[in-house]
């Protein structure tokens, strides 16, 4: 079963995955970087103000980039 990497960014920091986890394909690799990437966001709502920045950056066995998910969110009070 191949291994994948998800490499984090949020704003200027970043976080190596050196891990890995095995799954069955690049589909579920995708999969896996929804789900990671929903609760990041979930994790990091911000206040009113600026935007906010997530990347997930799903590496293969090579160390090659295959997959590439980015999410750009902000949070305005209207009352």
């Amino acid at each position: 079963m191949p291994r994948y990497y998800f490499d984090i960014r949020e704003g200027q920091e970043t976080v190596t995955d050196d891990e890995g986890t095995e799954l069955v394909d690049l589909t579920m690799a995708r999969l896996e970087a929804a789900n990671t990437i929903t609760e990041l966001a979930n994790d990091h709502i911000p206040g009113d103000g600026p935007q906010h920045y997530i990347s997930i950056i799903v590496r293969d066995e090579t160390g090659a980039a295959v997959i590439k998910m980015d999410l750009a969110f902000d949070t305005k009070v209207l009352i």
